[in-house]
């Protein structure tokens, strides 16, 4: 029977493809909606996690300023970004302090130094030229494609390496070993040019990492009278078993040489569950407000039963007369209403599966359509169906065989 009834409801919708497709069109762009927000939230934590883990377990990030707001329990409850900025920033004796301390392997850190680097008539502005050690290569994971790092051997302070990215911005295809540029007036000579970085967070989600320009921490005292004023502090410990112990000795260090607990340690485990929470929370929103047009789908296909019951009431009379059952009009009825949205369903992730692949063909950024979003989608359209298609349905099973044969 239940095959009987599929296939008069495939039928059924056959003999009028227009009203089926607009019927159903609310569905496909609700769950279309739904499965491409799931994958881009499942893309961004995966990827955000990659790049994180790729730092290292033994990896530690110090802020000047409450820059991380912690409850009770000291896990992290929130960000306040602005923090690092207003803050008094750390200074040389903050870093040689932690240097010293047992189970650091490297310390270093970094300052703002510019935001524009210029060629000639070629100026590339709201780029980061970064004030730093040598150490922080090793940090950041990253390689030389041309020339070498920063090196404490440098006399000359007034050199740069440039991202992959900026080094084709100023110079093209060409060489730029050698070769000079501007930064606040002074002129730097080009001595490496880092290979690209690969980062969900840069070109879309943030700044580009490839948009770097590092220069050494002489030359950014030189830009600031002579005085290091560190943003940030990378570090990285010998012995992660011994992490939190450190994070104490740190917190220790850098209460001595600032006189007050103005800043923020934190690592990456930490991090990735406040970022985990953050992007489950907005995935959670996101998804709940496209929702609602699955939901004006479902009532769409629930007025158009209602229009079909009312035009079928011969065939629903008829169908009685030589012994269908009120429970076997129902279950043709609902059927048909199930069809509608499990096709509406497949469409709509036929169509986020295309989003998603335009997305990763034309940008770095991977959403992910995982098989459980798929089957909540389907499982969802399923609901809706039998949600919206049982009033229309159980009309079309009460119906009065005799009244509905009269019915032209």
């Amino acid at each position: 029977m239940f095959v009987m009834n599929l296939k008069m409801a495939i039928n059924a919708l056959r003999g009028s493809k227009l009203r089926t497709f607009l019927t159903m069109l609310g569905i496909i762009i609700g769950v279309m909606s739904v499965v491409t927000f799931v994958s881009f939230g499942q893309g961004l934590k995966k990827q955000v996690t990659d790049e994180v883990r790729s730092f290292g377990n033994d990896f530690l990030q110090a802020n000047p300023g409450e820059s991380i707001v912690r409850d009770e329990e000291g896990k992290i409850e929130s960000f306040d970004f602005l923090a690092t900025f207003t803050a008094p920033p750390f200074t040389e004796k903050d870093l040689g302090a932690i240097k010293k301390l047992d189970n650091v392997r490297i310390a270093t850190g970094f300052m703002l130094a510019a935001n524009e680097v210029v060629v000639g008539d070629n100026e590339q502005k709201g780029l980061f030229v970064m004030s730093t050690e040598p150490a922080i290569l090793e940090v950041l994971g990253q390689e030389v494609a041309d020339g070498t790092f920063l090196d404490d051997k440098i006399e000359n302070d007034f050199v740069v390496v440039l991202g992959s990215t900026l080094k084709q911005q100023l110079f093209g295809e060409s060489s730029a070993l050698g070769r000079k540029v501007e930064i606040k007036n002074r002129e730097f000579t080009v001595i490496g040019v880092l290979a690209e970085y690969q980062s969900v967070l840069s070109g879309g989600f943030g700044s580009d990492f490839n948009r770097y320009a590092y220069i050494p921490i002489g030359a950014g005292k030189a830009f600031n009278q002579g005085v290091a004023q560190f943003i940030e502090f990378d570090i990285k410990v010998e012995n992660v078993e011994r992490i939190d112990e450190t994070i104490g000795d740190i917190s220790q260090s850098l209460l001595k040489t600032r006189g007050s607990d103005d800043f923020s340690i934190s690592k990456p485990e930490e991090f990735l569950d406040t970022v985990d929470t953050i992007l489950n929370l907005l995935t959670t929103a996101v998804t709940a407000i496209a929702s609602i047009s699955v939901l004006v789908g479902g009532i769409g296909i629930m007025n158009i039963m209602f229009v079909t019951v009312s035009e079928r009431t011969r065939e629903i009379g008829i169908r009685k007369a030589i012994g269908a059952t009120n429970g076997q009009i129902l279950s043709q009825f609902l059927i048909e209403a199930i069809v509608i949205t499990v096709i509406g369903a497949a469409i709509g992730v036929g169509l986020s599966a295309l989003i998603g692949l335009i997305v990763e063909l034309t940008t770095e950024f991977e959403p992910s359509i995982t098989l459980s979003s798929i089957a909540i989608a389907a499982a969802a359209a399923a609901l809706f169906g039998i949600v919206f298609g049982i009033v229309p349905a159980a009309k079309a099973a009460r119906k009065d065989p005799i009244e509905s044969l009269r019915h032209d």
